[in-house]
């Protein structure tokens, strides 16, 4: 603890016996604490020396121990300021200012002398997860998300990183500040979630808009999470991918001019795979960030399934006539050939400009494409053929998880699949689907 008796008269023996002691309770830090935390040590062992007849003098000018072991020059608070000037022995002090160590050994030692200084929050916090978890506690984001997980060893990370805060720890500080930030967010989707519990129509869309607001701002707390800077070196692969997430944006649809946000989620979560090959801790610290709520799970819940289903979708054909790779690569070209046409009427004005199929016809020959290619990728853009030749297959799975996947992706349902899901619900049994 603070062994804090005069030793002003001892002989010399006893007080080479008491620097020896000191000595090896400094070791004992740097081998099973932080070894910062060194500094205490001597901090304790020098205001230990002191003769007791200045602690008052002391104590007035906020110089001594807080509450919990931590030692103050000028900032002690009143409470610390009494502890320190009332002439109390160093074993009701310990009981006062620290009961976690109100144990009969810790005592015992007190009470002969024998002070010896808490076992930091750092170390109860490191035992208990390797009894728990037969790992050391590395401080990394996949040992805390487990300790964050966990009902015996969350209460003691959150006591470490509260200690570390009160001690002006920067890193600490800082962290707070950044979970601040993401709960500030993730409590702004209450109404969203409240409106998808109350059935309202839209409320599903927005939530999913919002939530990939959420999971950008996480992506970048956690690059500062885990190496302390908002971007790393654009010049390594880890850069160059980083970069990458970052400039994903949500684009139209080239068959329905609707916001994409299924695709663009997919190529985030394809680079965020490529980032995890080169450091998984950045994927770990992502996915401790990205956490909703509890109050919010069963929202969470749902859309992760519609989450997964839209990716299931993904890998459905949805015209006949083109099998998966050819359908991407029909996409592809007319969404390319859409933004050059609408960059083409920023420069020379809106009637300069051919039509979309004109236009996708001169630049598709100049590319040296297929007629057959670019006339497909034409088709795309008519309703009546989308309709005509849309996959069996993926229709169905759109009706038969439409709850699930409706309400976050309504782009889904067109004319013709309200129609289909009106015939199936309206019938008295299921009917079969084209």
């Amino acid at each position: 603890m603070k062994s804090r008796g005069s030793l002003s008269g001892a002989g010399v023996g006893e007080k080479l016996f008491w620097f020896a002691f000191k000595c090896s309770l400094a070791v004992d830090v740097l081998q099973k604490e932080k070894p910062e935390d060194l500094a205490r040590v001597w901090a304790q062992f020098a205001v230990a020396k002191l003769n007791p007849g200045t602690a008052p003098i002391q104590s007035a000018l906020g110089v001594g121990f807080e509450e919990g072991g931590r030692f103050q020059v000028g900032t002690l608070s009143a409470k610390g300021r009494f502890l320190n000037m009332v002439p109390m022995p160093p074993v009701v002090e310990t009981v006062v200012t620290e009961p976690e160590e109100r144990r009969p050994l810790r005592l015992g030692l007190e009470a002969t002398g024998f002070g010896v200084f808490p076992v930091s929050k750092f170390e109860r916090l490191s035992r208990a997860f390797r009894e728990e978890t037969g790992r050391d506690y590395d401080g990394s984001e996949a040992a805390r998300r487990v300790a964050e997980q966990s009902d015996t060893l969350r209460p003691l990370l959150e006591e470490f990183d509260r200690s570390a805060r009160e001690r002006g720890s920067e890193p600490a500080i800082q962290r707070e500040e950044r979970s601040r930030v993401l709960a500030d967010l993730a409590e702004g989707l209450r109404p969203l979630v409240e409106g998808i519990r109350a059935g309202e129509s839209r409320a599903g869309s927005q939530f999913r808009d919002e939530f990939s607001t959420l999971k950008a701002q996480a992506f970048a707390i956690s690059l500062r999470d885990v190496f302390e800077v908002d971007f790393p070196d654009p010049d390594t692969e880890l850069g160059r991918l980083v970069e990458q997430y970052n400039t994903v944006e949500p684009e139209r649809d080239p068959e329905t001019f609707q916001m994409d946000w299924a695709t663009f989620d997919t190529e985030r979560d394809a680079i965020l795979e490529e980032i995890g090959k080169i450091d998984q801790r950045v994927v770990d610290a992502l996915q401790n960030r990205l956490r909703l709520p509890e109050e919010f799970r069963d929202v969470e819940l749902q859309y992760q399934q519609a989450v997964g289903l839209r990716d299931q979708l993904g890998d459905i054909p949805k015209y006949t006539p083109f099998p998966l790779s050819l359908q991407e690569k029909l996409q592809d070209f007319r969404g390319d050939m859409l933004r050059a046409r609408e960059e083409r009427k920023n420069v020379v004005g809106s009637d300069n400009v051919e039509s979309v199929a004109d236009f996708m016809r001169t630049v598709g020959r100049a590319r040296d494409l297929a007629d057959n290619f670019i006339e497909a990728a034409i088709d795309l853009g008519s309703s009546r053929w989308r309709a005509e030749n849309i996959s069996p297959e993926y229709e169905n799975f759109i009706i038969a998880n439409r709850e699930a996947l409706l309400l976050f992706y309504p782009n889904l349902r067109n004319d013709r699949i309200g129609d289909l899901i009106l015939a199936v619900e309206g019938a008295a049994q299921p009917v079969g689907v084209r």
